[in-house]
């Protein structure tokens, strides 16, 4: 069997097919603008055939939201905590901004309380 050499571009993309499945396809070549026409094709069949885009989640379980919420909020000139506790209630005590050996980070007095 031949060895593949590795092309100078490559271009993937993940969809789902009109019968669930979810299909990789890899498309390579050693000129850009071919490699772009090509992938304009295949994407415009994929659309004609009723495939429909797969995205990447960072929350593989599926679980809430995939939008992580901010550590801190502003009110009043002063920081609260907006992690969430054991309870998944909203921690909201009041911190501050430190600098530690790897920069700045925002401290909450409650940190031990946070969900993990």
């Amino acid at each position: 069997m031949a060895e593949m050499t590795e092309a100078r571009t490559s271009w993937n993309t993940r969809y789902l097919s009109t019968e669930g499945f979810d299909i990789q396809i890899t498309l390579r070549d050693d000129d850009e603008a071919a490699l772009l026409k090509r992938a304009k094709k295949v994407i415009t069949g994929i659309v004609k055939a009723g495939g429909k885009p797969v995205t990447r989640s960072s929350n593989p379980r599926g679980r809430g939201s995939s939008k992580r919420e901010p550590k801190y909020v502003e009110r009043g000139g002063k920081l609260y905590c907006n992690q969430r506790l054991g309870d998944r209630s909203i921690c909201g005590a009041e911190g501050a901004m430190r600098e530690g050996r790897c920069g700045w980070f925002f401290a909450c007095p409650n940190y031990k309380n946070h969900a993990r």
